[in-house]
């Protein structure tokens, strides 16, 4: 696990030995997210919120075509609004723009159009 950076995937927490024991079940079992596929729902976040404070979300899609979308909350407060929002501690959902910063690799035209993302 990265913390200097910030940064926690579910590869992180499938080998944080000593995590294991006081996670859910759902973040070390590597069942749930070998196939690349995996979501998380909003109570899963708030769950997991509880054991581990932070205050960041990084969502990061490839395609076959070579488009990727990659974009990181904002690392401030505004940033934090969201998630909370997707860790359902707030009900409204903030606007995206702002909230929202496109990682140097993200070069998708929907990563570039925040303005599209709330509908």
């Amino acid at each position: 696990m990265t913390t200097d950076g910030g940064e926690l995937s579910m590869n992180d927490l499938q080998t944080r030995k000593s995590l294991s024991t006081s996670l859910p079940h759902w973040t070390t079992d590597s069942s749930n997210f070998n196939n690349n596929n995996m979501g998380i729902t909003m109570s899963a976040l708030k769950e997991l919120r509880s054991y581990l404070s932070f205050t960041q979300l990084r969502f990061h899609c490839s395609k076959k075509q070579g488009r990727t979308f990659h974009v990181t909350t904002v690392s401030n407060s505004t940033g934090a609004a969201m998630v909370q929002f997707f860790s359902g501690q707030k009900d409204m959902l903030p606007d995206s723009c702002g909230y929202f910063q496109r990682m140097e690799d993200g070069n998708s035209k929907f990563s570039m159009e925040c303005e599209s993302w709330n509908y």
